[in-house]
């Protein structure tokens, strides 16, 4: 694929800009590529341009996703899923990733054959000239067992890119902090949080992991902007959201699953503040004990009947 890096860096600093978006398609066309007629297309928005849209996508989307799980947007890999046997060949990553420099979602699956190291580092070698649009990275191990899969520290790749949205599953990484001035979503799911320095930082979701360094991290004053949080289960965590410091940041709590035992104290949490806490499923018991607090929003169990006060029959 040509590659025209002014006019590329005139799209990665105004990426709305229709004007650098046109100046880029003239360019497409005078190479004699077809996305150059397929962005002038789009932006025309004319009804009798979706069926010159259509073929052009029908004759060239696989030729632009190149044999890989991607999605395209205005002709270019938008959206890319490598897996375990995909990312065995290192070889051919720094290629590929100089050639999609709009992809705005990257997501990489990992096993134990993966070459880690190798890969964080070509990922962190593209950030500045070939992944300046990348706003969601997904990192994913394969469950093997039990327990989060080792992984290096990523904390240099995480500050290289622009991202807003990041995920962490099942993957332990070696990172004492996860440092970033643009990222606003945090997803980490079998593993635990490591402390982080993000500003823009709005929502923090910790499942299955020791969350302590997230509440480290609000008393330290290095999450200014964090308004929710969510975790699998209440009991690990009603120690540090009793704290009253952290109702004068936080907005909103949610859970997956309501331990019982936990109930008194939740419910006193709820009663005791602002929050707004919300619980993905609930019990009979949990229902029973939250369900009238005007602040926590938790789901009937299935065969509840609100005007019986009851459960269907063959419940109990």
């Amino acid at each position: 694929m040509k590659r025209n890096p002014a006019l590329e860096r005139a799209i990665f600093d105004a990426p709305d800009d229709p004007d650098a978006w046109s100046v880029f398609a003239d360019w497409l066309t005078s190479i004699g590529d077809p996305r150059g007629e397929l962005i002038l297309l789009s932006r025309t928005r004319a009804p009798e341009s979706f069926s010159r849209i259509a073929a052009i996508m029908e004759a060239h989307r696989d030729e632009w996703k190149r044999g890989y799980r991607a999605e395209l947007r205005r002709g270019f890999i938008d959206k890319l899923s490598l897996d375990p046997d995909e990312l065995q060949d290192v070889a051919r990553l720094p290629a590929l990733l100089s050639t999609i420099p709009f992809a705005r979602t990257l997501n990489l699956l990992f096993d134990e054959r993966s070459p880690v190291a190798v890969i964080m580092r070509a990922l962190e070698e593209a950030a500045p000239e070939h992944l300046r649009q990348l706003a969601n990275l997904s990192l994913c191990g394969t469950v093997r067992g039990t327990g989060a899969l080792p992984f290096p520290d990523v904390s240099g790749l995480i500050k290289a890119l622009p991202l807003t949205d990041l995920s962490v599953l099942q993957l332990a990484p070696r990172s004492a902090v996860f440092e970033s001035d643009t990222i606003e979503t945090l997803f980490l799911g079998g593993t635990s949080m490591p402390r982080l320095r993000m500003p823009s930082l709005t929502s923090a979701s910790c499942l299955g992991g020791d969350s302590a360094q997230l509440y480290a991290s609000i008393a330290g004053g290095d999450v200014p902007a964090l308004r929710s949080v969510r975790h699998h289960r209440t009991a690990p965590h009603l120690d540090a959201l009793e704290n009253p410091e952290l109702h004068r940041q936080l907005v909103s709590v949610g859970f997956r699953v309501v331990d019982e035992p936990s109930l008194p104290r939740l419910r006193a949490l709820a009663q005791g503040t602002s929050l707004l806490i919300q619980i993905d499923q609930s019990t009979h018991q949990a229902y029973e004990a939250l369900r009238d607090l005007p602040n926590v929003k938790i789901p009937a169990p299935e065969g509840w009947h609100d005007d019986e006060d009851d459960y269907e029959d063959g419940w109990e």
